[in-house]
């Protein structure tokens, strides 16, 4: 889960969240924030939380793709922006062991099987 956390939250604050494939700025290519199990807070929140576990995410962010994360506040008729380019790469599991077996076999003709214990895999982080 990545998630942004805001320094302040007043009721005069309007808050819109996007995520655009690729360096686009203007929002042409940007993702459906719709999708409230990967976009758990919508995108008119102060805190914007993106699922990287939901079953839909895989669809929405791609391995090695450049994503811009971009936030727009208004309060009292003033506006400000800011945005984020971001490089989506996970981080492959590590440590713990596997273990194969049987340890020796031919080629199809054995049924391996692979058990690994004890493994990490960290989240990607915004």
């Amino acid at each position: 889960r990545a998630s942004t956390q805001n320094a302040s939250s007043t009721s005069s604050y309007t808050w819109k969240w996007s995520i655009s494939l690729g360096d686009d700025l203007k929002g042409s290519n940007s993702l459906d924030l719709g999708d409230s199990s990967t976009f758990l807070s919508g995108s008119t929140n102060p805190n914007f939380v993106v699922e990287l576990d939901s079953p839909s995410a895989p669809q929405q962010f791609q391995v090695g793709s450049s994503y811009v994360v971009k936030v727009i506040v208004t309060a009292g008729g003033q506006r400000g922006q800011a945005w984020l380019s971001y490089v989506f790469q996970p981080v492959p599991p590590f440590g713990g062991s596997c273990t194969v077996s049987p340890s020796a076999g031919g080629p199809f003709s054995t049924l391996f099987t692979t058990v690994c214990t004890q493994r990490s895999t960290p989240r990607p982080e915004l």
